[in-house]
């Protein structure tokens, strides 16, 4: 019983047995959009939120397998941070520009995604994690 239960614990977000969730917290509606359409072709539930204290307080209570947040500087820092301690389960997507790259956000597991943002450059990114 303990080794089907850790089996299905190091299964990928995409690979369990109930539905994978993930929530985006992104200012910019096209860059928003696109992330979400991603997200719902590989067959996950999107909510989505424009306001970071809420969408940290969701990422408490929901169990979100994905967090996709930015860009917006140090703001999107700060937010991509409260998210891995709210959801350290969860994969943590900040997309940012080059030279915000921090040391801290390596150490916390969080995805870093640099523009150009395209349909593409998401799904590539999205499906590395999943494979």
């Amino acid at each position: 019983m303990r080794e089907e239960q850790d089996e299905q614990d190091e299964r990928l977000p995409f690979e369990r047995d109930r539905p994978a969730k993930a929530l985006v917290v992104i200012g910019d509606d096209r860059i928003a959009l696109a992330t979400v359409l991603v997200l719902q072709e590989m067959n996950l539930a999107v909510d989505i939120s424009m306001d970071g204290d809420s969408a940290i307080a969701w990422s408490r209570r929901s169990g979100y397998d994905v967090i996709v947040c930015g860009p917006g500087g140090d703001a999107a820092i700060d937010l991509a941070l409260r998210f891995r301690m709210s959801a350290p389960d969860a994969t943590v997507y900040l997309l940012t520009a080059p030279e915000e790259e921090t040391a801290a956000l390596w150490v916390l597991g969080v995805e870093l995604i640099a523009p150009p943002l395209d349909v593409n450059t998401l799904m590539s990114r999205f499906w590395r994690t999943a494979a």
